[in-house]
């Protein structure tokens, strides 16, 4: 089953209900933009949030798009995007401005392959002058982080339907899942662990109706596609999630998990087990097992 921004916003606790709006609104503003629009494509555990009811906390919008970082102007992306902050914040009923504090290219020195825009978006409430001044000049403290990626092929894309007949784009469900495994084998490659990782996958593998032969076979398609220039050859195969490495990475910090959402946490073996037999499932004899 899938819910709506406004279900998501209304769901918030006390504590977490202005930044829910920041969300919307900043949702909204790339929704509005004929120019914003197009070049971000919506993915991430905020996605997973207000699309599948997640409740893992994340301060971060995941966005990616196959443009280069030298075909957007750095100064016209911030203009548009804070123009269409200013239009959004004014069409919703929150009394929640928003506006780019910062951003800044990933990694420094504009070579690497795959580089991103991190920007902070602080938002602050109409009627709190302290936080409006702090807003304007560029130093809130309240701030929705967004990491946009460049260089990165989508291939199956939905929408998140905001206002009317206004919405993002976004990963479909198999292209989550596919990135998803991509970034749990990444790890080792990468040298990094990313515990959400496997919790998503689980929550989403356990939320979920369940998904027939062909939408598994297009899972395993897009791995393949998203797993080329970024994996070593042979890297992904039938037994990938088996590697002792993939799981000590994935299991690195999971139980820290358990103060990022509501309720119980799945205990990791038993989280893995369910996401690694999911993914043995996927047709590995029609396609090889190698990319």
């Amino acid at each position: 089953m899938e819910y709506s921004i406004e279900d998501w916003v209304e769901s918030a606790t006390q504590d977490r209900i202005t930044f829910r709006q920041a969300v919307h609104t900043i949702l909204l503003a790339i929704s509005n933009s004929d120019y914003l629009r197009p070049k971000m494509v919506m993915k991430g555990g905020m996605l997973l949030g207000i699309r599948y009811k997640s409740s893992r906390f994340t301060e971060d919008i995941d966005f990616s798009t196959a443009m280069k970082l030298d075909e957007i102007d750095e100064d016209t992306f911030k203009q548009e995007l804070n123009d269409s902050l200013m239009a959004s914040s004014s069409e919703l009923p929150y009394r929640v401005d928003c506006k780019v504090q910062s951003l800044r290219i990933q990694p420094k020195g504009g070579n690497a392959t795959f580089p991103s825009f991190n920007l902070k978006i602080g938002y602050a409430s109409k009627d709190n002058i302290g936080g409006m001044k702090r807003l304007n000049a560029g130093s809130s403290t309240n701030t929705v982080k967004i990491d946009y990626s460049f260089n990165e092929e989508t291939l199956n894309v939905d929408e998140v339907c905001l206002e009317a007949d206004e919405s993002v784009i976004a990963y479909s469900l198999n292209s989550v899942i596919a990135e998803k495994y991509r970034s749990i084998i990444q790890q080792v490659h990468r040298n990094r662990s990313r515990r959400q990782d496997v919790y998503d996958l689980h929550y989403l593998l356990s939320t979920v109706s369940k998904l027939s032969s062909e939408e598994k076979m297009d899972i395993l398609l897009t791995l393949m596609h998203k797993s080329k220039d970024r994996l070593p050859d042979n890297a992904v195969t039938k037994v990938s999630l088996d590697d002792p490495n993939v799981i000590q990475k994935s299991s690195q910090d999971y139980s820290l998990l358990s103060g990022e959402i509501d309720g119980p946490l799945t205990p990791f073996h038993l989280a893995y087990g369910t996401v690694n037999d999911f993914y043995k499932s996927l047709p590995w004899d029609y396609i090889g097992d190698k990319i």
